[in-house]
This record gives C-alpha cells, sequence and structure tokens, in this order.
C-alpha cells in the first residue's frame, strides 16, 4: 500500500500547482523541498484532506480521497 499521487494539480489565485504523479511505498520516507511559495504545505494539506477538486487523485492505503472536493 502506501501514498500514490496521480496527475494532482492545484490552483490558487496566481500560482498552479503542476501535475503530480508519484508512488510511496509504505514504510519509505519522501522529502520535499522547495522555495518558498512553491506548494510544499499545499501538497501536504491536499493529502491530508483530500482535497483534489483542481484534477487528479490521491490514494493512502488504497483508500481513495477527494475525488469529490470535499474534506475528509
Amino acid at each position: 500500500m502506501g501514498v500514490t499521487v496521480e496527475q494532482f494539480t492545484k490552483k490558487r489565485d496566481n500560482f498552479t500547482l503542476g501535475e503530480l504523479n508519484f508512488n510511496l511505498p509504505e514504510g519509505y520516507i519522501l522529502g520535499v523541498v522547495g522555495r518558498n511559495g512553491s506548494g510544499k504545505s499545499t501538497l501536504f494539506q491536499s493529502m491530508l484532506f483530500g482535497d483534489c477538486k483542481d484534477g487528479g487523485k490521491i490514494s493512502i492505503n488504497g483508500k481513495n480521497g477527494g475525488t469529490d472536493g470535499e474534506e475528509r
């Protein structure tokens, strides 16, 4: 299982977090590094709350989240 992000896109005001795709198997650790305003917090908030209303899919341990844009 683990975390799978497919074609994830997030739009905010004048910023778009581009299409992201990655698979993080269970037990692995991922570090995300970037400049201020590059979308690090946006990515993690979307993963935590399942917010995919702008596009894409996030699955955690095989369970889909946020494809309807509702917070979980």
